[in-house]
């Protein structure tokens, strides 16, 4: 392979391209495979101008041409994207108690997924060393060199502080909030962008970059699970706030750690070997068999949703409202009890066009987010 990128005596990202080259790249990153034709739309490159960058990037190997586009003129049109085989990207998942790690492709192709338990006694540099060690033996047996490792990607279950990528003290993940999680991997994969973030910024923008967030630039993402916690697009990006903390709606309406677990009694027949989790997973399956207890914990976590996205919508004016994690398990029961108690406590003039709905990607959006939030980072503009 003919890779004018890789140095084996420096780290290789970010990799500088010339101005036009790099609008070209980040056009296809935002927006997913196009046309020639529809790049020089989106850029206001002219045809000559674009076909001569295109034709560089594909023999650089960074782009190539494929053929699942529709027709234009009697002719398929061939649309462009990454090269697969010109880098790669790993994503690691840190929920409260599983791990996911993936190896992805340069075209956001996952090419090997692994889900771990996460015991919460492990101390964090336990748990990033078999990480890292779970990768590397992965890395192996796919023949990827780590030099050719452009991007890591990390999502965390609370709150990252901007600046150094540290995640803030949290209940979910004792032990964890101040660890150089950033210096740890990037010892480990010294040619790579290391990307920390938020779980909840990564599942949002997933939906911006690949799901309904797409037709939006101004919306919630909801995730619920242990925890209530919020990613919001405005204007097209993720707003964090002054530190990193917007989102932590949890806090506004359920406990002191945003926990929905605590504020309820559980149902006399969960057996309490279950944990939280699986007990929070079969809820929407007791409701649905007509269990009261089941339908009434159900209701009561709508109205503590409801109660803080209202005060959200009122102050941001999104255009929907997206809701993953177990909203999709627990289905339009709740989704109908959310949008119900968000119409009633919301001022009128904010809900007038409000959507609220399920959001399309489901468990894929957090690896989905993370990968395009590392992946946009990986090439630079020359200046």
């Amino acid at each position: 392979m003919n890779n004018p990128f890789i140095f084996s005596s420096q780290p290789t990202a970010p990799l500088s391209l010339e101005h036009a080259k790099y609008m070209t790249v980040q056009t296809l990153r935002q927006n997913g495979r196009l046309t020639r034709t529809t790049i020089a739309d989106i850029t206001n490159y002219s045809a000559s101008k674009l076909t001569k960058l295109t034709t560089e990037l594909i023999s650089e190997e960074i782009i190539v041409e494929v053929t699942e586009g529709g027709y234009t003129g009697g002719r398929r049109a061939k649309e462009l994207f990454f090269n697969p085989s010109f880098g790669y990207f790993v994503a690691v998942v840190i929920s409260v108690n599983k791990l996911e790690i993936a190896i992805v492709d340069f075209s956001e192709t996952i090419r090997s997924r692994q889900m771990l338990l996460l015991q919460p006694s492990m101390l964090p540099a336990d748990v990033l060393n078999q990480i890292t060690t779970k990768i590397t033996t992965r890395l192996n047996r796919l023949n990827i060199p780590i030099e050719r490792v452009y991007g890591v990607g990390v999502t965390l279950p609370g709150a990252v502080n901007r600046t150094d990528g540290i995640l803030y003290d949290t209940a979910v993940l004792p032990g964890w909030g101040g660890f150089q999680i950033g210096s740890f991997f990037r010892e480990i994969f010294p040619y790579a962008i290391v990307k920390i973030e938020r779980d909840t910024h990564a599942m949002a923008f997933a939906e911006l970059r690949r799901g309904q967030g797409k037709l939006h630039n101004n919306f919630i993402y909801v995730h619920i699970g242990q925890t209530i916690s919020a990613g919001l697009i405005i204007d097209g990006n993720i707003y964090y706030g002054a530190n990193g903390r917007a989102g932590d709606i949890g806090n506004l309406s359920i406990d002191d750690d945003g926990n929905i677990i605590k504020l309820y009694e559980l149902p006399s027949q969960t057996d309490s070997s279950q944990t939280d989790m699986n007990y929070l997973e079969d809820l929407s399956i007791a409701a649905q068999e007509g269990n009261d207890d089941a339908k009434a914990f159900i209701e009561a976590i709508a109205l503590k949703v409801g109660q803080a996205l209202s005060a959200l919508v009122t102050l941001i004016d999104p255009e929907i409202i997206l809701l993953g994690g177990l909203a999709q398990q627990w289905g339009h029961v709740f989704l109908a009890s959310i949008r119900r108690h968000i119409l009633k406590l919301s001022q009128s003039s904010s809900t007038q066009h409000l959507q609220v709905d399920i959001a399309p990607l489901g468990n894929e959006a957090t690896v989905t987010g993370i990968v395009a939030l590392t992946a946009e980072q990986v090439f630079v503009a020359q200046q």
